[in-house]
């Protein structure tokens, strides 16, 4: 199926243009912190609890950044869609020790507040179907991809 392939070559669009946007020694542009430890270098429980402590102390830049996106997509007369990707279930079960019981969403709230989310962290996917403790291999994709592109389809339906 080509869809995978579509929605790889959109993601590397996008990144492209979000890019362009932030100074190019981060992510997103607005981690001034250090880091002292490349992040390939950490254990893998190491970087899920670095991903939940980023998201519960979401920096006012980032909740900017993505007021302006969704500003800008609703200028446009566009639906703007929140898309959560699978993650594995040792990965879950990290993520849930690390944020003690804490939302790990709740600092980003009031911006998705009347956004359709798609949340596909649940998704179970064969080992093949993962690169590594947090990213999709192309199997993943694949199982992933006519998913997303149904649930996409309905939303534009209605």
């Amino acid at each position: 199926m080509r869809d995978h392939r579509l929605l790889a070559l959109f993601l590397r669009k996008i990144k492209r243009l979000a890019v362009t946007r932030q100074p190019t020694h981060t992510v997103r542009g607005y981690d001034p912190s250090p880091r002292p430890v490349p992040v390939e270098s950490k254990t893998p429980v190491a970087r899920i609890q670095g991903h939940v402590h980023m998201a519960l102390a979401l920096p006012q830049t980032e909740l900017t950044w993505q007021e302006r996106l969704r500003a800008a997509v609703e200028a446009d007369g566009r639906r703007l869609v929140l898309f959560r990707s699978p993650l594995r279930t040792d990965y879950r079960a990290v993520w849930e020790d690390a944020a003690a019981g804490r939302d790990v969403y709740a600092p980003g709230a009031k911006i998705r507040e009347g956004l359709t989310v798609l949340d596909y962290t649940t998704m179970d996917l064969p080992p093949e179907g993962w690169a590594n403790a947090d990213h999709l291999a192309d199997a993943g994709a694949k199982r992933l991809t006519p998913r997303l592109v149904a649930d996409l389809q309905t939303l534009h339906a209605h």
